[in-house]
């Protein structure tokens, strides 16, 4: 049965925003190391590693939490649900390492503000749920933001052959189906928690991206790479553990008004990156208009997010 309670936070302003700090670190960063990562392993092993660690670690924390997911009761149709979710993300994984291979972690980051653009397109299409005034003039500011971030590049974007342009459209792909992920979750909230539906998504993941693998080549990473494929294995962990426990403690509202600074933590932990390791990461040649755009980008998404219904659903 479907509860139609309303879910109500604790109040623990604090708490809850140094929770989604760490979201926002998590995240920023997220490009950056698996950018130094793909310098010595292929995006299959590395996203294979990243599924299965934090599979295993989660699994682990829910067995001694005894809070595994109950699915006995899980009819067919909600399995077909939790098989889609399961792909759309093991898809955005994927794609999102892709697009690295191309592009700067910057552009990549900021591109991958359309994942919660299309979330909202979704929600108002799918769910009915209200646009606001305010919500379409951030996502038309969204939207100039990124013509005026992409001045310098526009040729290249032009250009269908081209590895700039190619990246650009991994990323729309990996943004795409990480809205497909997280518009199906909506869904499936009402039956299942959301740590249940990583854990399934992790399970899943390990054994897709399993034969493609190269565990092997893992043994002869040097170290800095090393350290970085171990940050990224646990990044979503603790990411999405954050994620998730912040919503206890703050309306969503206000927690994806805050999600929308992580490329802000990129643009700054990139140029911090290029001075410590100026052997393995190239400063990225944008020019002040696209810092501009850059900046332009992230106020529409905070408008749009601010601007959304405080209607909470539970989210746990």
């Amino acid at each position: 049965m479907t509860s139609t309670a309303k879910h109500v936070v604790s109040g623990r302003i604090g708490y809850g925003t140094a929770l989604v700090l760490c979201t926002v670190l998590m995240w920023g960063l997220l490009p950056i190391g698996l950018k130094i990562t793909l310098t010595e392993l292929d995006i299959y092993t590395a996203t294979w590693m990243r599924f299965i660690v934090s599979g295993v670690l989660l699994a682990a924390w829910m067995i001694w939490r005894q809070a595994l997911p109950n699915v006995r009761g899980f009819s067919l149709s909600t399995w077909l649900w939790v098989l889609l979710a399961c792909s759309g993300m093991l898809c955005n994984y994927i794609f999102y390492a892709s697009s690295l291979q191309f592009l700067n972690p910057e552009t990549a980051q900021l591109l991958i503000q359309l994942a919660p653009f299309l979330v909202l397109l979704g929600g108002v299409v799918l769910f009915k749920e209200p646009f606001s005034r305010g919500q379409k003039f951030g996502v038309v500011f969204l939207i100039v933001g990124f013509l005026v971030f992409f001045n310098k590049n526009i040729s290249q974007l032009l250009v269908a052959d081209s590895n700039y342009s190619l990246g650009v459209v991994l990323m729309f792909v990996a943004a795409l189906t990480w809205a497909v992920y997280a518009l199906i979750q909506k869904r499936l909230l009402r039956k299942m928690k959301s740590m249940d539906l990583m854990l399934m998504i992790y399970i899943m993941g390990s054994c897709v991206y399993f034969p493609l693998a190269k565990p092997q080549d893992i043994l002869t990473m040097s170290s800095l790479p090393m350290a970085m494929l171990i940050f990224c294995c646990l990044n979503t962990l603790v990411a999405y553990g954050a994620f998730a426990e912040s919503m206890q403690h703050l309306h969503a509202s206000q927690v994806s008004a805050i999600i929308t600074l992580v490329p802000i933590i990129t643009f700054a932990c990139m140029w911090m990156a290029v001075k410590i390791w100026p052997a393995v990461l190239e400063p990225s040649d944008m020019n002040i208009l696209a810092y501009v755009g850059g900046g332009m980008v992230v106020v529409g998404s905070i408008l749009a997010a601010r601007n959304n219904s405080i209607k909470e659903g539970v989210k746990t």
